[in-house]
């Protein structure tokens, strides 16, 4: 496997299941674009069925907003992404999101906001096929301090992103962020409905 390709699950009601024969292509690496399944099974059941020797992994992150409504990202490994980590032993996924953002920005003193659509997607890397599971928050800071990449961790820059830039930074992003960010924003367009 080339490790270009993406798959990527996510729950909706409109379910249109790819072909076996397009699945073990993207599996075997013969094809390299985005693979995305949209469905209300469990993804652990789906992903464990194709990928039966995967390892699971479970993370948390956060979708941080200021004062001006622009969005904290962090870049690491020439993508735009969303602070987030694997959650340690003893951790529920909130604290996780809280505790990652803080490591990777050096922002801390987040308000707590909904809990946002959770992501799954896998991955080859090192010889092994991974799935990650992240659940997502909406986070607030109010504090006036700049955010500072973790360094240690390859992370080379951490700004807040403002509307103006966001199409050209989503264009550089994974497209869990783009699912997590369209989320956030049909939710927000839901809220102001009502």
């Amino acid at each position: 496997m080339s490790g270009n390709g993406y798959l990527s699950m996510f729950k909706t009601a409109d379910f249109m299941p790819p072909s076996s024969a397009l699945i073990t292509d993207w599996l075997k690496g013969l094809i390299s674009f985005d693979l995305i399944i949209n469905s209300e099974a469990n993804p652990y059941l789906f992903f464990s069925a194709w990928l039966p020797s995967m390892k699971q992994v479970e993370a948390a992150g956060g979708v941080v907003k200021n004062e001006k409504g622009d969005i904290l990202f962090i870049y690491r490994n020439q993508f735009w992404d969303l602070p987030k980590g694997h959650v340690d032993p003893g951790e529920v996924h909130l604290q996780t999101a809280l505790r990652e953002v803080e490591e990777e920005t050096g922002l801390n003193d987040m308000q707590v906001g909904m809990k946002l659509p959770d992501t799954w997607h896998c991955y080859f890397m090192k010889g092994s096929w991974y799935m990650k599971h992240t659940c997502w928050y909406e986070m607030f800071y109010n504090g006036n301090k700049s955010p500072k990449p973790q360094l240690s961790e390859g992370i080379t820059q951490s700004k807040w992103i403002e509307n103006v830039e966001m199409p050209f930074v989503l264009s550089q992003s994974y497209r869990s962020v783009q699912e997590v960010l369209g989320n956030l924003l049909l939710s927000s367009l839901k809220h102001e409905k009502i």
